[in-house]
């Protein structure tokens, strides 16, 4: 499969950083490449590997790919004839940036970092060909990179978001909410500090969605989400807690102020005006809720969540629509 170094000075010509040189300077590069046969599905280099050479394809095909963060493997580029790739690591040292795998059997040839130095102390004007050609598909490839790298950044930004927050909502998610709770009750005991927590249920919820139907309390679970943004602004962290249920974070708030704010989403829930619900003659949704604050009602974490659960039933048993403690406080 490989030509040998005689019969291989013709065929760099067709190799874009060769291109500019005359047939005495191809005979003599073809002395310093070194033949390397692949096999399907042979791997050249993984990422990370330490690298001294660069490679050009004489036949056959081979795939540069990075694994992603969710585990799946993202194929950069392939290259194919007459095309040379891993140049960075001969002049910068730097580790393989991905990993290289055959395609196809695939011959390449191989230029060691010490054979192309050797290159530019030895026939300087036949180095410069070679780095002038170079320079400009190694500009394209970084710019290149550097887009792709823009986009897994914000690829990788929106898994992140997709995995802490609730699609329909756009507040927190469970799994977000139970990481903050612990973060936020540790500091409130660092700092001596209230922590607020509000459990919230929609009342009639159940009866609008099965009279309306689905998109019509999807509807209603997005426009109740608003409110609480609203409400909140800056000064807790709201969550859907799972179905019609939701759960607010206050730090720094005991009873008093965490009060006005479940006022206000209590007030901003039962005033939403959907147009499905108040045409099928309902009454529209209201919202029970429970307050709890540290250290108030409760020493740990389970405890507060426990206070705050009962203040919801308080709240259901006095008839809904309201905000209780769990005890009379």
């Amino acid at each position: 499969m490989s030509p040998k170094p005689s019969n291989l000075s013709g065929s760099l010509e067709v190799v874009e950083i060769f291109s500019k040189l005359d047939q005495a300077e191809l005979a003599l590069l073809a002395e310093k490449l070194r033949p390397l046969e692949l096999k399907s599905g042979e791997t050249l280099f993984h990422q990370g590997d330490s690298g001294v050479e660069l490679y050009v394809v004489g036949e056959g095909l081979v795939s540069i790919s990075l694994q992603i963060p969710d585990g799946d493997r993202m194929e950069l580029k392939r290259f194919g004839p007459g095309e040379f790739f891993g140049e960075m690591s001969i002049f910068e040292h730097m580790p393989r940036s991905a990993d290289c795998v055959a395609v196809e059997p695939t011959l390449l040839f191989a230029l060691h970092k010490d054979d192309f130095f050797g290159l530019i102390e030895t026939r300087p004007q036949t180095a410069i060909k070679m780095m002038y050609r170079m320079l400009g598909v190694t500009t394209h490839r970084l710019l290149n990179i550097s887009e792709f790298h823009s986009e897994m950044v914000l690829w990788g930004e929106d898994a992140r978001l997709r995995s802490i927050t609730d699609d329909l909502t756009g507040l927190y998610n469970r799994r977000f909410l139970d990481s903050a709770i612990e973060e936020q009750f540790s500091k409130a005991q660092r700092t001596n500090s209230p922590l607020a927590v509000l459990m919230i249920d929609l009342d009639h919820f159940n009866t609008v969605n099965n009279t309306c139907g689905l998109p019509v309390g999807d509807e209603i679970l997005a426009a109740a989400a608003e409110i609480f943004r609203a409400s909140l602004g800056s000064q807790g962290i709201g969550a859907r807690y799972g179905g019609d249920e939701f759960s607010v974070l206050l730090p720094g708030m005991g009873v008093e102020g965490a009060s006005a704010v479940a006022e206000a989403i209590r007030a901003g829930v039962e005033a939403m005006d959907i147009p499905a619900v108040r045409e099928a003659g309902l009454s529209g949704v209201t919202t029970s809720q429970g307050l709890a604050v540290y250290p108030l009602h409760a020493k740990d974490v389970p405890g507060l969540l426990e206070a705050a659960d009962k203040g919801v039933y308080r709240a259901k048993e006095l008839g809904r629509n309201r905000v209780e403690l769990p005890v009379d406080s």
